[in-house]
């Protein structure tokens, strides 16, 4: 784990998120209690999420840009039991003050805490994390993704991208976006290395130019706006061998300016799915050759995923015939958070 100046091994990192796990337990925080995680990111983000899941508690990811007023509204939405932040963030949160732990101040108290690992089993049925869409209109709804699901995705993606232990994947976009979940467990599950690129000064997401000009990551996860931003930069010499683009509609023409930009190890992944369906289930490689439409494929399915084209009347529509696309398998989510109307 690499932050700003700081490096910590895979031992740092577990001792750090046990003894906040330990600390956690003395102040009320048990399985399934659902704790909000409001940071930049950064190292004290990655042990606190780690923390809460050997718990068995739930995260919330909440942005470092999000309005006070979103955050209360989440925080009350989602019946949170308490808020992790910093000393930077505080003034973001207008809530309970017995609720919120402000971990700059407590860096002392939770360090002489055990660092033994918690000897708690979790359920996968038990939910992971909840995850806020954007909101567009009317109240963001909280999505409720479980361990089952989230393992289902990340366990698949990790022999699909071939990602191992000289991985070494960046964290550059914002943590309250499901494309994040990724960059953020990928890398940690193989042994790999994570870098995390901290906030610039005006949004949550920095600049790509940054990542790839320093030239120390071989693994990115993206939106095709950001590639966008470095399709006309010669990148032959970068270091990034896998590319999964996800969030928006992958254009052929984008696809191929990229690939002919960088050197020809360069794999891209067109990864499609709803945050309701976690993170990605329907993925194809990008290939020069075999894609000429406007758009790169959706692709197939990954492991334990369905996805069928039907008409008005759940029928399965024949090849060419326009349908609606409907999900199925392991990875849907639980429903929305306090909304059964909505679930149903």
């Amino acid at each position: 784990l690499q932050s700003e100046n700081e490096i910590l091994t895979y031992s740092e990192v577990n001792k750090k998120a046990n003894q906040l796990a330990h600390y956690l337990q003395k102040k009320g925080v048990y399985e399934k209690s659902k704790v909000a995680t409001h940071f930049y990111r950064s190292s004290d983000y990655m042990i606190s999420l780690l923390a809460v899941i050997k718990i068995g508690a739930t995260f919330i990811p909440i942005a470092s840009d999000q309005p006070s007023e979103r955050i209360r509204y989440i925080l009350h939405n989602s019946d949170c039991s308490m808020v992790l932040t910093n000393s930077t963030l505080l003034e973001n949160i207008d809530w309970d003050s017995e609720k919120v732990l402000e971990l700059s101040s407590k860096k002392e108290e939770i360090s002489l805490e055990s660092t033994a690992d918690l000897q708690i089993a979790l359920n996968p049925d038990n939910l992971a994390y909840i995850l806020y869409t954007s909101g567009s209109t009317g109240n963001p709804k909280g999505v409720l993704i479980s361990h089952k699901a989230l393992s289902n995705y990340i366990f698949w993606a990790q022999d699909a991208y071939a990602i191992n232990e000289k991985s070494v994947f960046a964290l550059f976009t914002s943590i309250g976006f499901d494309l994040t979940v990724t960059s953020t467990f990928l890398p940690l599950i193989t042994g790999g290395e994570l870098i995390i690129y901290q906030e610039a000064a005006n949004g949550p997401d920095i600049s790509l130019i940054e990542v790839v000009t320093q030239n120390k990551v071989n693994a990115i996860k993206l939106t095709p706006s950001h590639l966008a931003l470095i399709k006309d930069h010669n990148m032959a010499n970068s270091k990034i061998k896998t590319m999964i683009v996800g969030g928006e509609d992958f254009k052929v023409a984008l696809a191929k300016s990229i690939k002919s930009s960088f050197h020809n190890d360069l794999k891209i992944f067109n990864e499609y799915g709803p945050t309701e369906a976690t993170v990605g289930c329907i993925v194809t490689e990008y290939l020069v050759d075999g894609h000429l439409n406007t758009s790169v494929p959706i692709g197939k399915t990954i492991s334990n995923m369905q996805a069928f084209v039907l008409d008005d009347y759940k029928n399965i529509v024949p090849k060419g015939v326009i349908g609606e696309l409907y999900l199925g398998g392991i990875g849907l989510a639980d429903g929305y958070v306090n909304s059964s109307e909505l679930t149903n």
